[in-house]
C-alpha cells in the first residue's frame, strides 16, 4: 500500500506540474513573428516572390496562421498592394507568396514587409499581430545614357491590359509616349520614370504595333515592336489513320487564328508515350508518324500546341491495323459494252499485309442511282458487270473501298462516265394537229405538230422523220415527206375529205413505231360550246372536263396564248380515258397572260372530237388603270364614264369589277359607299361595282358648288389596279336661288294683301274720300241765289257763276286778251278764309267780264276789234293792275309767271258797283268784246297753284259758255 502511494505521488506530481504549465501557457497569447524573410523577382513575369518562416514550435503545433503582407513603391513608400495570406503550418515547410506587378519591376523599386497572427480556435487569446518585419526591397533600373522602355516583352495576349514605363536618360525629360502613332498620357512613377497603361489591347496587324518613348531635349528615343495574338486553342477532332499500314497520318482542327507568325507562331508536336518519341509537326493541322513493323502495335499520342501565350494538348490511343483508310481506286476501265449492259474494272493501291477490302460502286443517270457492293476484294484489281441499262444513255460510275475486317473509313470516290450503245426508238413521236378553214374556199389548212422523242424513247440520235399523208377516200392518194431532225411541224393544204397521217422517227439503228392521227372531214365548230374559266394553281392550270359519251382511247388538252404580243405556241398533253381532271404545267406559262384550252376526245380509230373550251390565267395580276371621264355635272350629281376600258384578253386577269373612290370634303360618305381610312390618314369612300361590263356610274347626293376627288380602279383575282384622283366641282343650285328670291316676294305680297284687307276702309277714306250728298248738304243755305230763295240743291238754273278760276292751261296756246276793262265795282267772288292765307295776295289774277250777262257787249260783233279805252278810264279807283300787285312781268312777257285767271260773273249792271265785289290785286273785269282765241295761261305747279287747288270754291257742274277755254272748276 505504501509502495502504491509512493508511486502515485511520484507519477502525478510531474503531470500536475505540466498541466499547470500548459494552463499558464494557454492563458498567454502565442506570437510567432516571421523570420528568415527573403525577396526575389522575375522581370519577365513581372512578379515578386516572398519566402519566410516562423518558429519550429508553430510548425509542430500545426497552427492556423494569417500573414499580412504590404507592397510599396520605395520612392514614395506608397502602399500599392496589401493582402492577407492564410495557411496551416506543417513540419519542414517553407512559406511562399508571389505578387504580380502592374508595372514592370524595372521601372521602380518595390519593398515588401510582413507580419503574422495565430488564428487558431484552440488559442483564441493569441489573435494578436506580431510586429512588422523590416522592408525588403527589389531595386528598379537606374538611369543610363539613353532612354529605355520596359517591359521587353514582344508578345501580349489580345484583350489584356498591359503597362509600360519609360526611363529617361540622364539629365533629360520625357516628351511623349507613342503607341502605334498615337500619343498616350501617363503618370510619373518617379521624376524620371513615366508609366502608361493600354487597356483591352486589340490586334492591329501581323507585323505588330510600334511603341516609342521620345525625349524632349535631345530628341532621342527608344522603341519596341509589340505582337498581339492569342493563346492556341485545344486541337479539335484529333484523329489518325493509315492508307498503307506504313505511315500514320494524323489530322486535327487547330481552332481560331492566333495572329502570331514566324518566331512567335504556334508550334505543334506529337509525342508517343510508349516509345517516348517526339515528332515536330511542320503543318498546323496535320502530322505524319512512321509505323513500326508490327502493324498491330498500340500507340498513345499526345498532341501539344504551344506559343508564347500558352499551351494546350489532347490525347489519342489507337491500333494502326484498325485505322486503315485506303487510297481511292484508280485506272477504271469499261469493256463488253452494248445497249443494255457493260463491264467495268478498277485498281486498288497495295496495302501492307494485303487485307481483304470491301468496295462499293454506284451508277446514276438523270438523278436515279443504283448501288452495288463487292466484297472479298483483294488488291490490285476488281471487276463488276452492270446490267439493265438504257440504250444510248450516259451513266456516271463512282467506286470506293474500305477495310473489310476492321472497317474504319471509306476511301474517297473515284468517278468514271460511259455511254451505252444505240437501239431502235421505242416509241413514235407524240403528234397533234391544228385544222383551219380557208375563207372562201373548200380547202383547209392542216398544221401537224410533234414533240421530239425523249432520250429513253429515242434510244439513239434521231436523224430524220418520215411523214405519210393518206387520203382515206382514195386508195392511191398517199403523200410521203422526209423531214430533218430539226423540224417539229409541217403545214399541208387538204380538202374536206378524211386523212390519216403517220409519222416515224429514225436513228442509226432503225425507225420507231408509227404515230397515227386522223383528220375527219368535218370542220370544228365551237360556236355552240360555252367557254368556261379556269384558275391557276401553284403547280399550273387546274383543268377538268366532262367524260365523253363516245368510246374514246384518250383525251387531248391543247392550249395556246391569247396575247397579241406573244408568239402563239400551240402545246398539248394526252391523258388516258379514265382521267377527267389534271393540272397542266408548262415552263411557258407566264403570269398575267391568258391561255385558251381545248379538250378533245380521241377514238380508237385516231379520230378526234372537240368537247370543251376553257380560258384562264396561270397567275392573275393587277389590271391596267381605267381612264376616267366626268360628265353631266349638276348641283347634286355627276356621271363617271370609262367606256373605253377593255375587258378582253389584253388584261392580265379577268376583270371582276371596279372600285369607285371619292374624297369627300365634308368627311361624310353616301349610303352606297364604304368608309375607310388610308395609311396616310386621309378619309376615302369606296363603292364597288361587280359587273365588269358596266362602265358608267352616277354619283348622287352631292353638295352644290363643292369640289370632289374621284378615282376608279379595276380589280382581278391578282389585285387592284393603281389609281389616281381627278377633281370635279358641282354646279351651283339655281333652284335655291330662285326660291330665295321668289319666296320673300310672295311673303311680302301676302303681307301687303293682309294689311290692305285690314286697313282697306282707312285707305279708302284717305285716298278716295266720300262725295257729299248735295241733297243732304247745308252749304247752300249760306249762299245767295236768284230770287233770294234758299235751295237745298243747287241747279244750274238757280245760280249764275260770279267767278271763274282757270286751274290748268296748255303750253301750246297762249291767251290773248283782246280787250281789258277795269271794272270799278268790287268783285264779290272772293272772300278771305278765316284764319287762313288769302290765296290771291301772292299772285296776280286776271278777271274777265262775262259777256253772257253784258247786253252791251253781247250785241257787239265778236269779230270786231275792241274799242280803245281812254286813259282816264284805264284804271278806276280801288282797282289794282298786275304790276302794282308785285309782279314785274305781264303774262305776255313771261309764260311761266304764276297767274290766276278768275272769271267774274255779272250779277248786276255794270254801273251797279255794289253788285260786284272788288278783288284786291286783280284787274277789273270789263265787257269782253270778242271771243278769246286761245286758252289762258295756267300757273305752273307751285305754291300758289297748290293754294288755289286747296282753297278754290266749289262750283255747280253747269259752266258758262266761256268754260271752253280750259279746265274750269
Amino acid at each position: 500500500m505504501a509502495v502504491f502511494v509512493i508511486f502515485a505521488t511520484s507519477f502525478l506530481l510531474p503531470v500536475t506540474l505540466f498541466s499547470m504549465y500548459q494552463t499558464q501557457e494557454l492563458s498567454e497569447p502565442l506570437i510567432f513573428p516571421p523570420t528568415s524573410v527573403e525577396i526575389s523577382s522575375d522581370s519577365l513575369q513581372q512578379r515578386l516572390f516572398l519566402q519566410w518562416n516562423v518558429h519550429d514550435r508553430a510548425h509542430q503545433m500545426k497552427l492556423k496562421m494569417v500573414f499580412d503582407i504590404q507592397v510599396t513603391r520605395s520612392e514614395n513608400m506608397t502602399i500599392v498592394w496589401e493582402e492577407s495570406y492564410n495557411t496551416i503550418l506543417r513540419l519542414n515547410e517553407n512559406l511562399n507568396w508571389s505578387w504580380h506587378s502592374e508595372f514592370p519591376l524595372e521601372c521602380v523599386s518595390h519593398s515588401v514587409r510582413i507580419r503574422s497572427m495565430v488564428d487558431d480556435e484552440q488559442f483564441p487569446a493569441s489573435r494578436v499581430w506580431s510586429d512588422w518585419t523590416s522592408w525588403k526591397t527589389v531595386e528598379g533600373q537606374n538611369q543610363t545614357d539613353r532612354p529605355r522602355i520596359f517591359p521587353h516583352t514582344e508578345v501580349v495576349e489580345e484583350g489584356s491590359d498591359i503597362s509600360f514605363c519609360c526611363i529617361a536618360a540622364k539629365d533629360t525629360t520625357i516628351l511623349s509616349f507613342q503607341y502605334d502613332n498615337t500619343n498616350l498620357s501617363g503618370s510619373f512613377l518617379k521624376p524620371h520614370v513615366l508609366g502608361f497603361t493600354v487597356n483591352n489591347i486589340s490586334y492591329i496587324r501581323d507585323s505588330g504595333a510600334n511603341i516609342f518613348c521620345i525625349l524632349a531635349s535631345s530628341g532621342g528615343y527608344d522603341g519596341l515592336v509589340l505582337y498581339i495574338g492569342k493563346a492556341p486553342d485545344e486541337p479539335r477532332d484529333f484523329s489518325c489513320d493509315t492508307k498503307d499500314l506504313t505511315t500514320l497520318n494524323c489530322v486535327w482542327d487547330p481552332g481560331t487564328e492566333t495572329h502570331l507568325f514566324r518566331n512567335h507562331s504556334t508550334e505543334y508536336e506529337l509525342y508517343e508515350w510508349f516509345s517516348k518519341t517526339k515528332v515536330p509537326c511542320p503543318e498546323r493541322n496535320q502530322c505524319v508518324w512512321r509505323l513500326a513493323e508490327d502493324v498491330t502495335q498500340m500507340y498513345n499520342f499526345t498532341l501539344l500546341a504551344k506559343n508564347a501565350l500558352g499551351r494546350k494538348s489532347v490525347n489519342l490511343v489507337l491500333n494502326a491495323s484498325q485505322r486503315v483508310h485506303p487510297m481511292p481506286p484508280d485506272l477504271i476501265s469499261v469493256k463488253d459494252k452494248n445497249a443494255t449492259s457493260v463491264t467495268v474494272s478498277w485498281k486498288v493501291s497495295p496495302i501492307r499485309s494485303n487485307p481483304e477490302l470491301l468496295c462499293q460502286a454506284e451508277i446514276s443517270r438523270n438523278g436515279k442511282v443504283r448501288q452495288f457492293n463487292i466484297s472479298h476484294v483483294l488488291a490490285p484489281r476488281s471487276t463488276l458487270t452492270l446490267g439493265e441499262l438504257e440504250p444510248y444513255s450516259t451513266y456516271t460510275l463512282r467506286v470506293r473501298c474500305g477495310n473489310a475486317n476492321y472497317f474504319w473509313k471509306w476511301s474517297r470516290w473515284s468517278h468514271y462516265a460511259f455511254t451505252t450503245k444505240e437501239a431502235v426508238p421505242s416509241e413514235g413521236p407524240d403528234i397533234w394537229r391544228e385544222v383551219k378553214a380557208v375563207q372562201g374556199s373548200r380547202e383547209r389548212l392542216l398544221t401537224l405538230f410533234w414533240k421530239p422523242l425523249l432520250d429513253f424513247q429515242a434510244n439513239g440520235e434521231i436523224l430524220s422523220y418520215d411523214l405519210t399523208v393518206e387520203n382515206l377516200d382514195e386508195l392511191q392518194g398517199v403523200q410521203q415527206f422526209t423531214l430533218s431532225k430539226w423540224n417539229n411541224s409541217k403545214e399541208l393544204t387538204i380538202d374536206r375529205r378524211s386523212y390519216r397521217i403517220n409519222i416515224t422517227a429514225k436513228n442509226n439503228v432503225g425507225s420507231s413505231p408509227p404515230s397515227v392521227i386522223v383528220v375527219s372531214e368535218d370542220n370544228e365548230n365551237d360556236a355552240d360550246i360555252k367557254e368556261d374559266r379556269v384558275n391557276g394553281t401553284n403547280g399550273g392550270m387546274n383543268i377538268s372536263w366532262e367524260p365523253s359519251s363516245k368510246e374514246i382511247e384518250c383525251y387531248v388538252v391543247e392550249w395556246y396564248t391569247c396575247s397579241k404580243t406573244i408568239v402563239r405556241n400551240l402545246q398539248w398533253k394526252k391523258f388516258s380515258s379514265n382521267i377527267t381532271r389534271a393540272v397542266i404545267s408548262s415552263d411557258d406559262f407566264k403570269p398575267g397572260v391568258r391561255y385558251n384550252f381545248r379538250v378533245y376526245g380521241v377514238s380508237a380509230t385516231k379520230e378526234s372530237y372537240f368537247l370543251e373550251k376553257k380560258t384562264g390565267y396561270s397567275q392573275e395580276e393587277p389590271p391596267t388603270t381605267p381612264s376616267l371621264v366626268i360628265s353631266n355635272l349638276t348641283s347634286s350629281s355627276l356621271i363617271l364614264n370609262w367606256s373605253d376600258y377593255p375587258t378582253d384578253e389584253s388584261q392580265p386577269g379577268f376583270i371582276k369589277g371596279y372600285h369607285i373612290y371619292m374624297k369627300p370634303t365634308s368627311g361624310m360618305c353616301g349610303p352606297d359607299y364604304e368608309k375607310f381610312i388610308r395609311s396616310g390618314g386621309s378619309l376615302q369612300c369606296k363603292h364597288t361595282i361587280e359587273n365588269p361590263e358596266r362602265k358608267t356610274f352616277t354619283v348622287q347626293h352631292l353638295r352644290p358648288k363643292e369640289a370632289y376627288d374621284f378615282a376608279i380602279s379595276a380589280y382581278t383575282g391578282g389585285g387592284e389596279s393603281p389609281y389616281s384622283f381627278i377633281n370635279a366641282k358641282t354646279a351651283s343650285d339655281d333652284s335655291n336661288l330662285t326660291l330665295i328670291i321668289v319666296l320673300p316676294m310672295i311673303l311680302c305680297t301676302l303681307l301687303i294683301i293682309t294689311l290692305c284687307s285690314w286697313k282697306i276702309q282707312w285707305a279708302k277714306e284717305r285716298c278716295y274720300p266720300a262725295i257729299p250728298d248735295p241733297y243732304k248738304s247745308s252749304v247752300l243755305a249760306e249762299m245767295r241765289f236768284k230770287g233770294g230763295s234758299n235751295l237745298a240743291v243747287l241747279n244750274l238754273n238757280h245760280c249764275v257763276p260770279d267767278a271763274l278760276e282757270v286751274m290748268n292751261h296748255s303750253e301750246r296756246s297762249k291767251l290773248q286778251l283782246l280787250t281789258m276793262k277795269v271794272q270799278p265795282s268790287q268783285p264779290n267772288s272772293y272772300e278771305p278764309q278765316p284764319g287762313g292765307r288769302d290765296k290771291f295776295t301772292s299772285s296776280s289774277c286776271i278777271c274777265f267780264e262775262n259777256p253772257t250777262y253784258s247786253q252791251k257787249e253781247s250785241d257787239r260783233d265778236p269779230h270786231l276789234p275792241p274799242r280803245p279805252r281812254s286813259a282816264g278810264s284805264a284804271q278806276s279807283e280801288g282797282e289794282t293792275s298786275p304790276r302794282e300787285n308785285g309782279s314785274g312781268e305781264s303774262p305776255e312777257e313771261d309764260p311761266g309767271v304764276k297767274t290766276s285767271l278768275n272769271y267774274m260773273s255779272q250779277m248786276a249792271l255794270p254801273a251797279d258797283s255794289d253788285a260786284v265785289p272788288r278783288l284786291a290785286g286783280c284787274l277789273g273785269y270789263k265787257t269782253q268784246m270778242a271771243a278769246v282765241a286761245a286758252p289762258a295761261l295756267l300757273p305752273p305747279a307751285g305754291r300758289d297753284a297748290g293754294a288755289g287747288r286747296g282753297h278754290s270754291p266749289t262750283y255747280p257742274t253747269a259752266h258758262p259758255p266761256s268754260a271752253r277755254w280750259g279746265d274750269l272748276h
